[in-house]
């Protein structure tokens, strides 16, 4: 997850120098290639995370509501996303994603701090 936010991080801020007006078609494509798989991580991460917290036995429903939930967040922030940019600029927009992708990792190391399980699901699965 860690390093997920950090790659997350990086792909928002790949996006200033477009938002800045550059134009080259090598470096458009390279932008939005690196975040689009990035993004899949991303997912592919994330519904992971969505499985692992099912209750044995309600797996689909709970699956269920939990992207019902995530597909809803999406559209809020893609709405707040464009009105934010019409306010102050793409620039902007992107920095603050950025900046956010950045707050999620003390986030990660807080929960993994605070809970005992989280920590030993770590090891378990680094030593694999």
């Amino acid at each position: 997850l860690l390093a997920l936010a950090l790659l997350q991080a990086f792909a928002m801020a790949a996006f200033l120098p477009l938002a800045g007006g550059a134009s080259a078609p090598n470096l458009v494509f390279g932008v939005c290639l690196f975040e689009q798989v990035v993004d899949a991580i991303g997912n592919v991460t994330l519904f992971a995370l969505m499985m692992h917290h099912c209750r044995a036995g309600r797996e689909g429903a709970d699956f269920t509501v939990q992207a019902c939930l995530q597909i809803l967040l999406a559209g809020v922030a893609a709405a707040l996303s464009g009105f934010l940019a019409s306010l102050f600029s793409y620039t902007v927009l992107y920095a603050l994603a950025a900046c956010s992708a950045l707050l999620i990792v003390p986030l990660c190391l807080l929960h993994g701090r605070r809970y005992p399980l989280a920590q030993q699901q770590w090891r378990d699965a680094r030593s694999r």
